[in-house]
């Protein structure tokens, strides 16, 4: 029996996974990676989650959210979060995998986006899972002289 399976929504507001969505979010807001006013999208109706819910006890473990734009023939990538107990065994990759796989068969291309520069977490496993980065924003601050 497989440790988790994937399951998708077209709602992640209405998933199951919302209160892990919420988790990374406020994980990534407390380690200063993001503002909650950046999350407008994972918690939106136009957003899509893919979620790891664990064999074992049902709990949802793993989520990537993304939006869908049918015009440009583009997935978002707006969340990509695992729960601790469950990382480094193979939940995030699976997630990957079904979004890439959602993407082939779309003929769609898949954007992450934006990620912190200092979230060596995120560009370490999206360095694994062959991304490159795109562009970089700067920022100066008041008072930075």
């Amino acid at each position: 029996m497989p440790r988790f399976v994937i399951m998708e929504s077209e709602r992640a507001e209405l998933s199951p996974a919302l209160p892990l969505i919420y988790e990374g979010i406020n994980e990534l807001v407390q380690e200063g990676h993001a503002t909650w006013a950046a999350f407008a999208v994972p918690t939106s109706a136009a957003d899509h989650v893919l979620y790891a819910i664990s064999s074992i006890d049902q709990d949802v473990i793993g989520v990537i959210c993304y939006g869908v734009d049918v015009d440009l023939k583009v997935i978002t990538v707006t969340l990509i979060y695992v729960e601790h107990s469950s990382r480094k065994q193979g939940v995030c990759a699976a997630l990957w995998a079904a979004l890439l796989d959602r993407a082939k068969r779309l003929e769609f291309t898949v954007t992450v986006g934006p990620v912190h520069a200092e979230n060596t977490v995120a560009q370490n496993v999206l360095h694994k899972f062959n991304c490159a980065p795109l562009a970089m924003t700067y920022i100066r601050r008041p008072n930075s002289d």
